[in-house]
């Protein structure tokens, strides 16, 4: 019994205490055995049993000391499946492993009624996995699924799963000699599902990017009659900052960004600014155009509503759209009027930069277009972020289908990096949101 295990007991009885007191000289004793060769001491033990539930609680490792404590049953008990042992010798082994312990199993069991083929067996998982498309393949009516609002995490890194629910089933593993029947609970995964079969709408790279069609909605300045022309003289750089300039040039050409211009009217330069991360960012300084252009007022929405607006929301979602600003284009007359000069050459804006004048209010304009029928319903948008609010967990994949369709209408691309789906309603609350709470109240 455990109570037999003197490791266990002196785990229990706070022994362990006393393998501190001993732990320096054990250590200089065990250096000198590294030194020979010879078998090293341990300094201390560890008890790892009963899995993370062990002692999440005071009240749990109460329960767990007495468990280990009690006394002796009667009459022996054990479980059913132990009258039949299964056995694994070199039939069972691959031909050859390159590192011994470090893979997971892969087996294949029947589940129900069906065989399974290539199941994978992780030691360091606590849930029995099944997709929707292998339970459908497996001609098991969704009706036995019992539902559950439970999500979990582990699948995508930083990312709920949402499940449909869970369902018991028989798994059979070994043979007809040699076998063992165990009903396991699987829970069917419809979140991951879902982000797969519409993974178009997400770019992975600024080629990735169409940019809203023109018709949809397009930056065009609105400068002052008779305002003087600037043409700014070209401002030095030392040799890094031109190293830097440069490759941000042959980028922006590869992306299709910016375009060379050979006789422009108005002309800005490039400036580097440092961002948070220590890396340099070029930008270029509008002042003199800025100055020139009218202000738009189209309003923001004011983040305190939008925060109170998702209050009572089981679930949200955080989407993020790519390249910011980058995805609306600049009007063909204006392009010109974008000129920047540098030591490369003289380009122009092809598509918005986020250094002009009126971008945000230009990209709420364009949210609150593509999303009017939606907003203050199921999504919130500020700029160029995008909350998708859920007042119920399983209507979560019906509010993102919605949403995501008017995003591939109106061909707007969203960051996979900065996108988070199935958070948590009260995050919210908290003013915890990755973007929308850093952005500043206008």
């Amino acid at each position: 019994m455990y109570k037999d295990c003197s490791l266990m007991k002196c785990f229990f009885t706070g022994g362990s205490k006393k393998w501190e007191q001993k732990k320096k000289p054990e250590a200089e004793a065990n250096d000198a055995r590294e030194k020979d060769g010879s078998f090293p001491s341990p300094d201390g033990y560890l008890m790892i049993f009963n899995g993370p539930e062990a002692y999440g609680s005071k009240r749990r490792q109460k329960l767990t000391h007495q468990e280990v404590y009690e006394d002796d049953p009667a009459m022996a008990a054990f479980l059913k499946w132990s009258g039949s042992p299964i056995t694994f010798d070199r039939s069972d082994h691959p031909d050859s492993v390159t590192h011994l312990g470090r893979y997971p199993l892969m087996v294949d069991p029947i589940i129900g009624m069906k065989r399974l083929t290539k199941v994978l067996m992780d030691g360091g998982s606590g849930l029995n996995i099944m997709y929707a498309e292998t339970l459908d393949a497996m001609d098991v009516h969704r009706s036995c699924i019992h539902p559950t609002r439970a999500p979990f995490h582990g699948i995508m890194p930083g990312k709920q799963a949402i499940l449909i629910g869970q369902i018991d089933l028989p798994v059979t593993f070994g043979n007809l000699s040699n076998y063992r029947i165990e009903t396991l609970t699987f829970k069917e995964g419809v979140l991951i599902d879902f982000l797969y079969a519409n993974r178009d709408i997400f770019a992975w790279k600024p080629l990735d990017m169409p940019g809203i069609p023109r018709e949809v909605i397009e930056h065009a300045l609105k400068i002052r009659p008779g305002s003087r022309l600037v043409k700014q003289c070209l401002r030095r750089f030392n040799k890094e900052k031109r190293r830097l300039i440069g490759e941000e040039i042959t980028k922006l050409l590869v992306d299709g960004f910016i375009k060379e211009v050979y006789h422009p009217e108005w002309l800005s330069n490039p400036i580097l600014v440092k961002k948070k991360s220590g890396k340099w960012q070029m930008c270029v300084d509008y002042t003199s155009l800025n100055k020139a252009c009218l202000k738009d007022s189209f309003p923001l929405p004011c983040i305190d509503q939008v925060v109170d607006s998702t209050l009572g929301c089981e679930t949200l979602c955080f989407l993020d759209a790519y390249s910011r600003y980058n995805q609306i284009m600049m009007k063909e007359f204006d392009q010109l009027t974008t000129s920047f000069i540098t030591s490369f050459g003289s380009f122009y804006d092809v598509m918005m930069p986020f250094e002009l004048k009126n971008i945000e209010a230009m990209y709420q304009r364009c949210m609150t277009k593509c999303f009017r029928d939606l907003i203050r319903w199921t999504v919130e948008a500020y700029v160029d972020d995008i909350i998708v609010k859920s007042k119920q967990i399983d209507q979560l994949v019906a509010d993102l289908e919605q949403t995501f369709r008017k995003l591939r209408e109106n061909v707007i691309k969203l960051n996979p990096k900065k996108c988070v789906f199935g958070v948590q309603g009260a995050c919210c609350s908290d003013s915890s949101s990755p973007s929308m709470a850093s952005k500043p109240i206008r």
